[in-house]
């Protein structure tokens, strides 16, 4: 589900630059391949900070993915490794748009002792370094850099 969100817009966009810039077959492919896999890694840490971050700085409440029951990585890590008194705490809030806000809280943390919220963020690693792999095949230059450094952000962002 993931790639076909967040993923799939940003390969699409890595692609089309490539394509405009005159890039060669191979670097409108590994740009895709960049495209995609930093989608991906922006997009598992995004379903992270609708759990764990600051609803202030997030700019949207806290658990509302598991509110609108939403099938993040997350989620998905968290009832297959959860105990079965956290999985019910996730399952007694998931989908339900008016879950009481102790009850959110219950979810999250049976999630974060899931070891969810922590597999996550290792995957989303795995992805950006993915990405940064798939730059290779690009000449070193200043575009080249910040492509790594944008992927780094997405993967270190805390909003």
């Amino acid at each position: 589900m993931v790639s076909k969100k967040t993923a799939a817009l940003m390969r699409a966009s890595a692609m089309c630059g490539a394509l405009c810039g005159g890039g060669s077959r191979r670097q409108v492919e590994e740009l895709g391949r960049y495209g995609l896999n930093a989608g991906i890694a922006f997009q598992i840490v995004d379903d992270v900070l609708g759990v764990v971050a600051d609803e202030r700085r997030l700019g949207k409440p806290v658990g509302s993915d598991l509110r609108e029951g939403k099938k993040t990585i997350v989620l998905m890590h968290a009832l297959k490794n959860a105990s079965e008194e956290g999985r019910r705490r996730i399952l007694s809030v998931l989908g339900r748009r008016d879950a009481p806000k102790s009850e959110l809280e219950e979810a999250v943390e049976a999630m974060v002792e899931a070891g969810s919220i922590e597999y996550a963020r290792k995957l989303a690693s795995e992805y950006a370094e993915r990405a940064k792999e798939a730059l290779k095949e690009l000449p070193e230059t200043k575009a080249r850099r910040m492509l790594a450094e944008l992927v780094d952000f997405f993967v270190a962002r805390t909003y």
